[in-house]
């Protein structure tokens, strides 16, 4: 599979906090590891989309389409960046996806109104990234791939896509990489009334989240902070605030997914 080691650089410290996650779970109680597993994988996977939004949004980057369809793809980049040949990474990528498609069979009828929306559908979520698995490496994705029921002669295409995003978000984001940039990310932690969220919050914090965001933030010259903030939101949530200079994970996201995997 064509590495993308350059698109984000903290890749071994990613999996290594994650690893860290599953080794020690929550203090508030035991938390299922596959469904712990699940959680960090979407979470990341979300911080990595929102900071699509903020890099487009930061370094005025061209976007052809619709943002929120390739601020998805850079998220999953950045996900097969990660990639390693430890079975324990692949299915980190691989949840990612998962994530998309139980969202789809979650999802209430939908009216017409949910065509006219600024994301694509849930199940076109994950079919585009499985998409981007299959082309980046059908054989290491084979099982996400084989439940998609991808047709064969689509993959050829898949492979070109998955040359074509990289290519392109390598070539937009190459002049804004290095040290130097006075900004970085930085973490903010509001508390949470909910025993797992917290648990989760606190084992993703001692696993080494802040030095993740750090060694990306020294990785990309950022003009100014920006905050990434796990809080209260009233709502299953995840977004950039171009004003406010911040990222916020919602906690009900976090509880949404939990949820979601224990179904």
């Amino acid at each position: 599979m064509p590495r993308l080691a350059a698109l984000l650089r903290p890749a071994r410290t990613a999996f290594a906090l994650v690893a860290l996650l599953l080794a020690a779970p929550a203090p508030a109680e035991e938390v299922d590891p596959d469904i712990a597993r699940f959680v960090a994988a979407n979470t990341l996977w979300t911080l990595f989309h929102e900071l699509g939004h903020g890099f487009v949004s930061i370094y005025d980057l061209p976007v052809v389409g619709r943002e929120e369809d390739a601020v998805d793809q850079l998220a999953t980049l950045v996900m097969l960046t990660l990639y390693g040949d430890d079975p324990d990474t692949r299915d980190l990528v691989s949840d990612a996806a998962y994530g998309w498609l139980l969202a789809a069979a979650q999802a209430e009828e939908m009216d017409d109104t949910a065509f006219w929306g600024a994301h694509a559908l849930d199940v076109q979520r994950f079919t585009a990234m499985v998409c981007l698995l299959a082309g980046a490496d059908e054989e290491a994705f084979a099982e996400v791939v084989e439940l998609s029921e991808i047709p064969e002669d689509e993959v050829a295409r898949c492979i070109d896509e998955y040359e074509v995003v990289a290519r392109s978000w390598d070539r937009l984001l190459e002049p804004h990489r290095g040290a130097g940039g006075p900004g970085r990310l930085i973490p903010r932690y509001e508390a949470s009334d909910s025993p797992a969220v917290a648990g989760f919050v606190a084992a993703l914090r001692e696993s080494g989240f802040d030095d993740l965001l750090a060694e990306i933030g020294q990785s990309y010259r950022l003009p100014y902070n920006i905050a990434v903030t796990f809080a209260d939101c009233g709502e299953e949530n995840a977004f950039w605030d171009p004003e406010a200079r911040e990222i916020t994970i919602c906690h009900e996201m976090i509880e949404g997914l939990a949820a979601l995997a224990s179904e």
